[in-house]
């Protein structure tokens, strides 16, 4: 399989979690690590990503994706939350989980990735996985992985 800074941005979430672009309106992803290379920086506490990022600069070497464990879903939107505020330190990519998308959409958070051609994604998802992305005709997220909820 080939690819695609979008296929990566795609790959970059967990098990029920999204991975919205988290910046609001940065050019983080556009900073160089002094090499001339494009530094994307992933907030995410599913180390499994490390093994699809390795891959992807791999076949895009002027690409250096780092990773920061801020912790999962509370702590990092703790952490998220203090870097928005304060306009520094957000990450180009986040892991959010379903729930929390609309509370960072309301506060104009998180990039419509209608912008960005995502749209062609999906018919990879169920209905249910990708609408849970969706908001107020926006795209915030891609789904990675949807795990069945049951209630006994």
């Amino acid at each position: 399989m080939r690819f695609s800074l979008g296929k990566i941005i795609a790959l970059c979430g967990a098990a029920a979690m999204v991975v919205p672009l988290a910046a609001c309106g940065t050019t983080q992803s556009e900073t160089s690590d002094g090499s001339g290379k494009t530094v994307v920086n992933v907030w995410a506490w599913d180390n499994n990503l490390k093994a699809n990022a390795k891959v992807f600069m791999k076949k895009n070497p002027n690409i250096v994706i780092k990773f920061t464990n801020a912790g999962s879903s509370k702590d990092e939107y703790k952490a998220l939350n203090n870097a928005l505020e304060a306009g520094s330190g957000i990450p180009d990519i986040a892991m959010i989980e379903y729930f929390a998308i609309p509370e960072y959409v309301i506060k104009g958070s998180l990039k419509n990735l209608n912008d960005y051609g995502t749209a062609k994604y999906k018919d990879f998802y169920t209905p249910g996985t990708w609408n849970a992305v969706n908001f107020n005709g926006g795209m915030y997220g891609m789904p990675v992985d949807s795990g069945p909820m049951a209630f006994f």
